[in-house]
């Protein structure tokens, strides 16, 4: 498959590409162009069908590797990034040049994956080196304080992370046009503090001064955990379905939950219907639990408030308001006895719950 023109995107008809090939960015596609319109001009176009199941085993593996080899300090930033202490790995070599060479050299030859690697002093320099990174012929950039100017100071405002598209629009309303512009007007001017509000110190903090450095370990620190599932246009959506899909994605969250031994206060469905609307239902658990079935009857309540799902274009579970085992105040116990036996009566399961709450 390899220098082939491949995507990753649906088999609808309709459907955009949500990654792409190398050569065929190139060519000048972008992600979210229709798959028929790239057709047109790359025939042979190959279609991969999303597997997000295989997508987070590679995630895990790819993660798991840097945290085994490069540093242990290591903050996951999404499915196919993250932020890494290199301070002490980087003392191994003559250069940091070097250690990140040897980082993509281990990672291509172990796990087979290329990789751009960014570095700076704060996580937000360091997210944009790597975009920098990413048109580097090697792949990797280092952001030194003295770069700045060149590199980040001069160029448009929309290359400063973490605006986004609509508080770019209205910076550009007031004259800002570049990021130098931004720091012109200063951290408490008031028209930009309209925009950002209290983030608007840490844009500041991270541009001119230290900035955040801190790496949290986001595997186990997480206050929300989801799953969300989009179905194909020719899928039939019923309850039934539905209610099997919210069991399988809750037996992984809270599988997850117990393994960083936490428990969740609230449980969401959300829906994403076929006119573009979200919608949100929620149930506020009694106690904070990391149960099974005592989130699952929440759930369950939940998808009985939809009256039309011949409409519902996608299906997630939020589990929200998370905390750790520790810090729950042991005197819900007796609650917990209370809804426990009212569910074993509603489900028919005694023994195994009985066992576990007696422990």
């Amino acid at each position: 498959m390899k220098n082939k023109p491949i995507v990753i995107a649906r088999s609808d008809k309709f459907a955009m590409a949500i990654s792409m090939s190398s050569n065929l960015k190139k060519k000048g596609f972008n992600i979210t162009d229709k798959i028929f319109q790239i057709k047109q001009v790359v025939p042979d176009l190959i279609v991969i069908r999303p597997n997000l199941s295989y997508y987070q085993f590679l995630s895990n593996q790819f993660f798991n590797f840097l945290a085994k080899k490069v540093s242990s300090e290591l903050e996951i930033y999404s499915i196919d990034e993250c932020f890494i202490d290199i301070s002490t790995f980087a003392t191994k070599f003559s250069t940091v040049e070097f250690a990140l060479f040897y980082i993509k050299k281990i990672v291509k030859e172990n796990l087979e994956l290329p990789i751009s690697i960014g570095v700076s002093h704060n996580k937000l320099l360091a997210k944009m080196a790597t975009n920098i990174a990413k048109h580097n012929k090697n792949n990797i950039f280092w952001l030194k304080p003295n770069m700045l100017n060149e590199f980040i100071f001069n160029k448009p405002i929309g290359n400063l992370i973490g605006i986004g598209k609509a508080r770019m629009l209205k910076l550009k309303k007031i004259n800002i046009q570049t990021i130098n512009d931004f720091i012109a007007l200063g951290d408490t001017n008031p028209e930009l503090i309209q925009i950002f509000g209290v983030t608007t110190k840490y844009f500041f903090e991270n541009l001119l001064g230290v900035g955040d450095n801190s790496i949290v370990d986001r595997k186990s620190n997480f206050k929300i955990i989801s799953r969300f599932n989009t179905f194909l246009s020719s899928e039939d959506v019923d309850n039934k379905k539905a209610t099997l899909l919210i069991q399988e994605f809750l037996k992984d969250l809270v599988e997850k939950l117990v393994s960083n031994n936490k428990q969740a206060g609230k449980v969401e469905i959300f829906l994403k219907t076929k006119t573009n609307e979200t919608i949100h239902f929620y149930n506020k658990l009694e106690f904070p639990t990391a149960n099974f079935e005592i989130i699952y009857s929440k759930a369950l309540e939940l998808l009985n408030q939809i009256d039309d799902f011949s409409e519902i274009l996608g299906l997630g579970v939020n589990l929200t308001n998370i905390f750790e085992n520790s810090t729950i105040n042991k005197k819900t116990n007796k609650k917990v006895a209370e809804i426990i036996e009212n569910l074993n009566k509603k489900f028919d399961k005694k023994l195994i719950i009985a066992k576990a709450l007696k422990k």
